[in-house]
């Protein structure tokens, strides 16, 4: 089974390095980064081109605690078959297809397997 092509915006270096490597692991492809709210929603507007399959998004990137928000906005109108994942400290829990929190990376990896198994059998 190929993995899932991944959108990760994260503004933290060793977080977003971390889940980079998490997810490599398992097979699964980052194909866009962002680290900040402007290039997130640059990203979102190219994700259904690359063929994005699942949105890794952090709900602050710095700037304000929506900023993910802004993105899946972005990704619903854009590319609206990719899932979105928040992983975050932020106890909003209102937005896109999971909620994980930032201290467990394997629930996060569990939800990216999830979503990934739903795509095989689309």
């Amino acid at each position: 089974m190929a993995g899932a092509r991944i959108f990760l915006a994260e503004d933290n270096a060793w977080w977003r390095k971390t889940i980079k490597e998490l997810l490599e692991e398992r097979g699964h492809i980052v194909v866009l980064e962002a680290t900040s709210l402007s290039e997130g929603k640059e990203k979102a507007d190219a994700a259904k081109q690359i063929g994005v399959d699942i949105a890794i998004l952090n709900y602050s990137l710095g700037t304000d605690l929506s900023d993910g928000i802004e993105i899946a906005k972005i990704l619903g109108r854009k590319a609206p078959d990719v899932k979105t994942i928040f992983w975050t400290v932020a106890s909003d829990r209102g937005w896109g297809d999971a909620y994980v929190p930032k201290e467990s990376p394997d629930e996060l990896l569990a939800a990216v397997e999830k979503f990934q198994s739903e795509l095989v059998r689309r």
